[in-house]
């Protein structure tokens, strides 16, 4: 079995205005198209005033939070709009479920960076059967023997945004390994939202942007 790793990602959604003065999109899917939704989104953000930013998986709106304090201020004033961050949800986004290289499973419509904690509770010891990822829909299916974790897709009244397994197992104490790294990631990001905060009066905005406390 290939190495397990979670990167975690924002997704970042584009105002209508900035999309059509940017032009048409990509025909296809950003799964049939990554490169041309890739370029695409590559010059909405030139636009917007982020920097270069690469999404993972290529195409796909979301992209790794090791990104510019820069572009921390833009994603968390676009998601905000008008809405006081005391009044909003946290950012959107999530975990990137990897194996080697290929991504197995992303962050469903709605996910958050705070479902890190769902990923969390998958690694604890005792045989469990349920959802996680609950914010996103559809959400996926986590089954475990205390040894190894089955991550079940399986669709029912909404289709799952692809890559979606069926069906994967990995190892508990890989997934543990993965988790830590992946906190590791965050933690550094939400210090990026911590100076967010602080230059605008918003006390342990992490805590809301991020970890939905």
């Amino acid at each position: 079995m290939n190495k397990i790793a979670l990167i975690p990602v924002i997704e970042i959604l584009y105002p209508a205005e900035v999309k059509e003065a940017e032009g048409a999109a990509p025909n296809g899917s950003w799964q049939a198209e990554p490169e041309a939704w890739d370029a695409y989104l590559r010059r909405l953000n030139r636009r917007m005033g982020f920097s270069d930013l690469r999404s993972f998986p290529l195409g796909s709106r979301r992209y790794p939070v090791a990104v510019t304090q820069t572009d921390v201020a833009l994603a968390i004033d676009l998601h905000l709009g008008d809405t006081p961050l005391q009044e909003s949800c946290g950012l959107f986004g999530g975990l990137v479920l990897m194996e080697g290289s290929t991504p197995i499973l992303i962050p469903q419509c709605c996910g958050m960076l705070a479902d890190i904690t769902s990923w969390e509770a998958l690694t604890r010891p005792e045989a469990f059967a349920e959802p996680f990822c609950l914010e996103g829909h559809p959400c996926p299916q986590a089954m475990s023997d205390s040894v190894e974790v089955e991550i079940q897709c399986v669709e029912d009244r909404e289709p799952f945004e692809m890559p979606a397994p069926l069906s994967c197992r990995v190892s508990r104490q890989s997934l543990c390994d993965a988790l830590e790294e992946a906190k590791r990631v965050l933690n550094s990001f939400a210090a990026k939202v911590e100076i967010w905060g602080r230059e605008r009066g918003y006390p342990e905005a992490a805590d809301v942007l991020v970890y939905e406390k």
